[in-house]
């Protein structure tokens, strides 16, 4: 079946209120609105709402034109009262406009060329070369690859004795809580019986 626009309008016979806007599809697609508000309600109660098409267009680029027409009629202090629809300006949609279509890869891709070809990046240009030749002749710096902890003893640097201490190995726990004194002759230490 072959897609068109059309303007809509809801009627909410429980609260008495109504919804004016456009779709690009067929009738019976199963789009109900944009409006969370006016969605959440019919998704509750669908009994209580009658859409009727107002106007259909077969022009694409016409369709926000024809809404904001039947939009503009709606009187200010009615919106979000008597109207779901809580604003009255002219839409457009992000297939409209070329540039929405594009992926995020072809736009960053199209701000390169543009930078590129610009007069502007012929000092960049010049900057980049000058940075690769002074790379190239100098040799490479190891100060970025010495450790932290390098020419440092135990005997000379605090902070190495303080390591060291903290990792000490505690005694055990079975030592701690006096199982096995092995000063106490009472105690066979092989298999932890008494003698």
């Amino acid at each position: 079946m072959e897609k068109y626009g059309f303007v809509y309008i809801w009627y909410d016979k429980k609260r008495k209120m109504y919804y004016v806007g456009c779709h690009w599809g067929t009738e019976n697609d199963g789009y109900i609105c944009s409006s969370n508000r006016m969605r959440d309600a019919y998704r509750r109660r669908p009994i209580d709402f009658k859409r009727r098409i107002i106007e259909k267009t077969y022009d694409k680029s016409l369709l926000y034109d024809v809404e904001y027409k039947w939009l503009s009629m709606i009187p200010e202090n009615d919106l979000g009262k008597k109207y779901y629809n809580l604003r009255n300006h002219k839409w457009s949609h992000w297939s409209s406009d070329k540039n929405n279509t594009l992926s995020v890869k072809q736009k960053i891709t199209n701000t390169k060329r543009k930078y590129w070809d610009s007069p502007e990046s012929d000092d960049m240009r010049e900057h980049l070369r000058q940075k690769s030749k002074e790379n190239v002749s100098k040799p490479p710096s190891r100060q970025g690859k010495t450790s932290w902890n390098k020419g440092l003893t135990k005997q000379t640097d605090p902070r190495v004795q303080a390591s060291a201490i903290a990792i000490s190995k505690p005694k055990s726990n079975t030592e701690k809580m006096g199982r096995y004194d092995r000063s106490n002759p009472k105690y066979n230490i092989k298999n932890g019986k008494k003698k």
